[in-house]
């Protein structure tokens, strides 16, 4: 099965040296793989993220642009929709947490994927909190009078289940090897396929980036900003670099 990585501006997986360099890709590559019909099987797409509080991040941590996000989330989707493999496409958006906001339904247990995690029962750890999650597919469509949102059990390694599945890979995890999530084939309907994709409006972000440092006492002079890039972000494109990765922006 074919797979490449495709990153903005620092590669996560140079955390683990050179060992994917091989398929780690700049997202512009992205692209044009995407309008060519070019993509691997799989491909996982990173955003731009928020090293400075420069305004140009469009990863939607702090402080990025949300513009910029929205801009990204838009330009990535349309890339696969108007590509001419569309029709065998499922686009995933996936978040990694929940942003801190309240949450009222109560976290599911469902088997540990590893032993780090020491509050378990019966071999089982908390899910979490729920995290957004969108799929934009052929076979995802619904009646837009009527958008359907699935009450099945899902979390990340849903999207394990559903490559694992698609292309009889055996599990990575004890996770993924069992039945408390379920394989995100689940949300999708291959039975009526539809191709069409609907009008979306394209977000508009600023020329310039418009960082929080922009309003002077309330920004470059408080406590909460920063001009320099962290230490983490700072180490981990320097072990990039060092590693033959194409680093964008100096850090």
């Amino acid at each position: 099965m074919s797979a490449n990585y495709f990153y903005s501006n620092v590669p996560f997986t140079a955390l683990w040296g050179a060992k994917y360099l091989g398929i780690s890709r700049l997202y512009e590559e992205f692209l044009l793989a995407a309008s060519t019909g070019t993509l691997p099987a799989v491909s996982f797409v990173d955003p731009r993220y928020t090293i400075l509080d420069d305004g140009t991040g469009n990863d939607d941590h702090p402080h990025a642009d949300i513009r910029e996000g929205d801009l990204f989330l838009y330009e990535t989707f349309a890339a696969v929709a108007r590509g001419p493999k569309w029709a065998n496409t499922v686009f995933i958006v996936n978040f990694d947490e929940w942003g801190g906001f309240f949450e009222h339904i109560p976290p599911a247990r469902a088997t540990a994927a590893n032993g780090v995690d020491p509050d378990l029962e019966n071999g089982k750890a908390l899910l979490g909190l729920r995290v957004p999650t969108v799929v934009a597919s052929p076979f995802s469509r619904g009646n837009p009078a009527d958008p359907r949102v699935s009450a099945l059990v899902f979390d990340h390694t849903s999207v394990l289940k559903l490559i694992e599945w698609r292309w009889g890979l055996a599990p990575l995890t004890p996770r993924d090897a069992s039945n408390d999530v379920l394989n995100l084939a689940y949300a999708l309907n291959f039975s009526q396929p539809d191709t069409t994709v609907p009008s979306l409006p394209k977000p508009q972000a600023p020329f310039l980036g418009e960082p929080c440092l922009q309003t002077l006492f309330g920004g470059i002079l408080s406590s909460g900003g920063t001009a320099a890039p962290t230490g983490v972000w700072k180490e981990l494109g320097k072990h990039a670099a060092a590693h033959g990765f194409s680093v964008k922006h100096a850090l």
